[in-house]
């Protein structure tokens, strides 16, 4: 009775922990998802930082050279 109480009771913990683990695993690949779309999103705007700043001194220059035309 004991061995078989004790080969249930072990049953039971495995369940348990199987499900846990199949929750957080499904989690993880949550997250792991979420960051994959973020970075992303961080890639893109930091391309879209660098050709702003790339604009910002193309302008620049075109009003230097502007003004030592003018002048």
């Amino acid at each position: 009775k004991g061995l078989a109480e004790l080969n249930i009771y072990v049953g039971k913990a495995l369940n348990d922990l199987s499900r846990e683990l199949t929750s957080e695993a499904e989690k993880l690949a949550e997250i792991r998802e979420a960051i994959a779309l973020e970075t992303g999103h961080l890639e893109e705007l930091h391309d879209i930082q660098l050709a702003a700043d790339t604009l910002a001194l193309l302008i620049k220059e075109h009003a230097e050279k502007k003004a030592a035309f003018a002048a």
